[in-house]
């Protein structure tokens, strides 16, 4: 569902996710999920070559990327993007939309 990994916990030397409480070895291969389903054959985390640039880590969809990050006739360091919070929705609004439907989440979390 796309849930930040980095907000998560460390449990018994694996990685918790905080949204549905899915765990991860070192490996990326999930080794239990939160509610005590059995473990989807398959269920991996994928690692996505990345570099971190202008504020924000940039990810390749795929094994290799294709190119290089383009130069800027900048400093890094005036090319960092900012965040805005609308006072309506303060928060993603994935989560929002994600976590209606998903009874996994509430089961587990709420």
């Amino acid at each position: 569902m796309g849930a930040d990994l980095s907000v998560g916990d460390m449990v018994d030397g694996t990685l918790r996710c905080a949204y549905h409480y899915w765990r991860f070895d070192g490996g990326g291969a999930c080794v239990a999920t939160g509610s005590g389903d059995p473990v989807p054959r398959g269920a991996q985390l994928y690692r996505f070559p990345t570099v971190e640039r202008y504020g924000l880590i940039w990810a390749f969809n795929g094994n290799e990327p294709l190119f290089d990050l383009p130069d800027m006739p900048f400093p890094d360091e005036d090319l960092v993007l900012g965040i805005e919070v609308y006072p309506l929705i303060d928060m993603d609004p994935w989560i929002l939309l994600c976590q209606a439907p998903d009874v996994q989440h509430h089961r587990v979390v709420h």
